[in-house]
């Protein structure tokens, strides 16, 4: 990547380096109109020159004239640079296809040419960059089609229509739907008409901010909502715990423009999380590590959780799962989604939370045991793994049955050693039982447990 030099410095560069093909390449491409300095072997160098003319519309006049006389090339330069046609011989100015080929690039290249006065041309041109409209002839301004047709492709463009167009319903619809911005340039008369008003809205919610007579009334305010949540910063009423409460059941992500005390209002935010689970990321930090207010959060998205300090929080995750909301998993602590414990104790919950784990338990073999166990389904696949996890289903169902009892958990354990994991904590916190279920399963060829990791 080029070092970015300040224009002093390229000036230099280039004075020192002039017959340095890569040395000119360099400073040309940030200081266009230095081609000035380059040698003129340069000048007529068409990738240099390209390169010259992308960074400045003045590097054309440096450009060595049997490029200049070359219509291709200069088209190449248009294509480059649109406004490259202001400096480009006059032939060029007049000639359909390049002025075409620049006002589709800047829209205000139409100004450099005669052939604005050409309405045919014109419509063409319009065609290609509604912006050109501003250069149109006056009975194109107010032609409806026409300007239609422009407001469509960017309602920017409406600002050059005539003033009987920018007050047209259709039109200003047209213009509003495509950019809020249109908003300021639709006539008077037509932004004060309340039926109008509330249908724009309902296109372009942000267009409130061009109508200051109807920021405080609710009802346009709560259609903008509807539309665009972002529309409740240009109203008055934000600060309103009512209105408040009503914005944010409307659009959940409003919550992000209520006042500040507002962010603090359980109640509101409440409201906010169970419309959009995402408004959770403006609520204050208090709310944000509220179980019950996060726990509305996730269920309306899982995403939520990314907001919270609960991604790090065992028993809620557990919560999660037994809620059937496993998809919150795939926003926990990357650390809890790798732990092989706790990866346990959500399959134990759930099978379905094996598609959640990281990718190294959903590939390790005692997990997938686990989990292929737990589903008792008809067990496919490699024989000593199949043998394997029907010894765990049996073994655990004993477990789970009696996790109290020592004998039959030492049983169970002679079964399968992994089943230990499901004996009651008492049982595991036992150090007596902690030492006869490990030289049990010593006895049975360490099938690979580590007790006290399976007992922690």
């Amino acid at each position: 990547m080029a070092q970015t030099l300040s224009r002093s410095d390229a000036k230099n560069k280039i004075n020192r380096g002039a017959f340095h093909r890569k040395v000119v390449l360099e400073v040309v491409t940030q200081y266009g109109d230095l081609l000035c300095y380059a040698q003129p072997k340069h000048q007529r160098d068409k990738e240099v020159v390209l390169a010259a003319v992308a960074s400045s519309s003045w590097a054309v006049k440096y450009v060595a004239e049997d490029l200049l006389q070359d219509d291709n090339f200069a088209l190449d330069m248009i294509r480059a640079n649109p406004m490259a046609l202001r400096m480009l011989p006059e032939r060029c100015r007049h000639d359909p296809d390049m002025v075409l080929a620049a006002v589709s690039g800047d829209g205000r290249c139409l100004s450099l040419s005669s052939l604005q006065q050409d309405e045919d041309f014109v419509r063409e041109a319009v065609c290609c960059s509604a912006e050109a409209l501003q250069f149109a002839p006056e009975p194109l301004k107010a032609d409806f089609d026409l300007v239609v047709s422009a407001v469509s492709a960017d309602g920017r463009a409406l600002r050059f229509a005539a003033p009987e167009l920018r007050s047209d319903r259709q039109v200003a619809l047209a213009a509003v739907e495509g950019c809020a911005g249109a908003m300021a340039h639709v006539g008077e008369e037509l932004r004060g008409n309340r039926h109008f008003v509330l249908e724009a809205l309902r296109l372009q919610g942000t267009a409130l901010e061009y109508l200051p007579d109807f920021q405080d009334d609710e009802e346009v305010v709560l259609e903008a909502l509807a539309s665009n949540s972002g529309a409740l910063r240009f109203s008055t009423l934000k600060s309103q715990r009512s209105f408040a409460l009503l914005a944010v059941e409307t659009a959940g992500m409003s919550l992000e423009h209520v006042s500040a005390e507002l962010l603090e209002d359980k109640q509101v935010v409440l409201a906010a999380v169970t419309s959009n689970g995402l408004a959770l990321q403006f609520a204050s930090q208090t709310l944000k590590d509220d179980e019950e207010v996060v726990w509305c959060a996730v269920n309306q998205d899982p995403a939520a959780l990314s907001f919270s300090t609960f991604q790090t929080n065992k028993a809620f995750l557990i919560r999660c799962a037994k809620g059937g909301c496993y998809s919150t998993l795939d926003f926990a602590d990357r650390g809890l989604t790798s732990d092989k414990n706790f990866a346990l104790s959500l399959l134990s919950v759930d099978v379905a939370t094996l598609q959640h784990l990281s990718e190294g338990l959903r590939n390790d073999c005692e997990v997938l045991l686990h989990a292929a166990a737990l589903s008792e389904q008809d067990f496919g696949g490699d024989k000593d793994f199949c043998d394997q996890a029907r010894r765990l289903c049996s073994a655990l169902a004993m477990v789970r049955r009696h996790p109290n009892s020592r004998n039959i958990v030492l049983r169970a354990v002679g079964w399968h050693p992994l089943s230990l994991w499901y004996a009651s904590s008492e049982l595991q916190e036992d150090p007596d039982f902690q030492e006869q279920a490990a030289w049990l399963i010593a006895s049975k060829d360490g099938q690979g447990l580590d007790v006290v990791s399976v007992a922690q």
